[in-house]
């Protein structure tokens, strides 16, 4: 577009509420009754948020223990809502779903709940992932986060996570296999929540954006 001064900041998360919390952990644990390995996916039901693929690559793993953790969602809201119920019954996958309704300020307690958070987005020729605030505020909590190569995830993850091919639902049960049978989610996540905190957090927006007016002063 000819712009000059082009200057890139994060989408910042506050690290006030993102941040591992193992209190957190036990009292959401607690109240679910969760004592597996918990996959879990937040954000919106809609196609290109790639959740299909998701409970495609689950039902791959049905001979491990886990739990899967999802937003609440209204089943006859939309045809896409419709098609992702059918998959889960298609699958019975029942029994190892829980269904979950957070606020905006409860989302980081049930964050830090979960072992694995995924974000398999797809592209289109309409949209791709433009950035991915959920993997971001995931990484903060201290999670292993699993997401496509849609977009700007790469980029945001960078080696902090795992990356697949979008749409390649072998590639992601593999890795989901791998870290559940591996059992080791709090390997590294003090070095993931200071990744976030320092390159994804309001903090560093807020530093990139005060240096950048400074030189018009």
């Amino acid at each position: 577009e000819g712009f000059k001064n082009v200057i890139q900041i994060p989408l910042g998360f506050d690290p006030n509420y993102f941040y591992p919390d193992s209190n957190k952990r036990l009292k959401i644990r607690t109240r679910l009754g969760i004592n597996k390995t918990v996959i879990a996916y937040f954000g919106r039901i809609v196609e290109e948020k790639g959740v299909q693929l998701l409970i495609e690559a689950l039902y791959g793993l049905n001979d491990l223990e886990w739990i899967f953790m999802i937003d609440k969602f209204d089943e006859y809201s939309s045809n896409f809502n419709k098609k992702i119920f059918n998959l889960i019954n298609k699958y019975n996958l029942n029994e190892k779903i829980i269904f979950v309704d957070p606020n905006h300020y409860e989302i980081a307690s049930y964050m830090n709940a979960a072992d694995i958070i995924v974000s398999p987005s797809i592209s289109s020729n309409k949209w791709k992932e433009q950035y991915g605030r959920v993997p971001a505020e995931a990484m903060a909590c201290g999670k292993i986060v699993v997401a496509s190569d849609s977009g700007f995830l790469p980029e945001l993850i960078k080696n902090n996570g795992y990356i697949f091919i979008e749409g390649n639902v072998i590639a992601l049960q593999n890795i989901l296999r791998n870290l559940i049978l591996e059992n080791n989610f709090s390997l590294n996540a003090k070095v993931i929540s200071n990744f976030a905190k320092m390159n994804l957090s309001l903090v560093k927006q807020k530093t990139v954006m005060v240096n950048k007016f400074n030189q018009f002063i």
